[in-house]
């Protein structure tokens, strides 16, 4: 069932699902309202509607505004240019599996091979070629997160490209992934997503945004990340304790480059530190890599992604 009492801040009104605040206009009505807060409640005996005060008033017309500013932004959001980025490294298998899922969303791709070995980077080379993608190769091995900002960078100083997508080379990835992160992406309130679930990152609550579910997480992996240029601008460049590959550390808990980390949550400018959310679309991207020895830092995930989502 719906909510039979709902207490809504004013000045917090951007920072609560639209969809929910259209519900609570629709489905109860207000009972107290003063500066700050409008209380709601489903109408029964023995409770009455305040009028249509000037405490009421202010509450709807900063509604208003903000549907408004919504339908603006979502309109803008589905007609922005996207891109992709691929990071890569001495996994030119993985690639073959992974790539023409990403070139079939139809953005333009781009590949770095982060100092693969002679072979391997020939054979990314030469399947980009295949696939109408661009490719970039580093030298030598210096690091995803290097990796990342040499792509972020590349696609970046194209003033026109508004969306860009991270994916990992280990994944598989929904044909109407780009069509859904659209439906939920706003530059303002939504500028980091993701397509995929995963345990070790907690859930903080859920909602419904133009009909998709979505959860909302302080972190994620770095599988796939969904985010505006501004955003990605706000969190380059990503640091990394060390040059190369991937590596297994026992001495600290976090483990890996820590890329992930630092763009959802610790660098100063992520959606974390500004008080929201990664927002998480789950069933547009699932890994097909689990096992310790197809790990370039001997992760052993311990269990296998789901299916991609069928309900799409």
């Amino acid at each position: 069932g719906f909510y039979t009492e709902a207490v809504v801040h004013k000045g917090m009104l951007d920072r609560i699902d639209l969809e929910l605040l259209q519900n609570i206009r629709n489905h109860l009505v207000p009972v107290f309202a003063n500066e700050v807060f409008v209380v709601y409640a489903s109408s029964r005996p023995g409770l009455d509607q305040i009028p249509q005060g000037r405490n009421i008033t202010d509450f709807l017309d900063r509604f208003e505004e903000l549907k408004s500013s919504f339908r603006s932004a979502l309109t803008t959001t589905t007609s922005l240019k996207i891109c992709s980025l691929i990071t890569t490294y001495n996994r030119p298998e993985f690639l073959k599996r992974s790539l023409p899922q990403v070139v079939k969303l139809g953005a333009p791709t781009l590949v770095v091979d982060d100092g693969s070995t002679a072979e391997n980077r020939e054979a990314s080379r030469l399947l980009c070629k295949q696939l109408g993608a661009e490719f970039l190769s580093i030298p030598s091995n210096r690091g995803l997160a290097n990796a990342l900002n040499s792509g972020l960078n590349y696609w970046l100083a194209d003033p026109e490209m508004e969306w860009i997508a991270y994916f990992q080379d280990d994944v598989d990835v929904h044909q109407k992934a780009f069509e859904i992160f659209r439906k939920v992406a706003d530059r303002e309130r939504v500028p980091l997503l993701t397509g995929r679930m995963d345990g070790q990152h907690p859930v903080y609550g859920e909602s419904i945004v133009n009909g998709i579910r979505v959860e909302f997480m302080r972190t994620s992996p770095g599988i796939s990340l969904f985010a505006s240029r501004q955003y990605w601008n706000g969190v380059l460049p990503i640091p990394t304790p060390y040059v190369g590959a991937p590596k297994l550390r026992t001495d600290q808990l976090q483990q890996g480059a820590d890329e992930d980390l630092w763009i959802t949550g610790w660098s100063p400018n992520s959606v974390a530190k500004r008080g929201g959310y990664v927002v998480c679309i789950p069933g547009l991207v699932r890994t097909f890599s689990t096992s310790a020895e197809e790990s370039t830092w001997g992760n052993e995930v311990g269990y296998e992604d789901p299916p991609l989502a069928t309900y799409y």
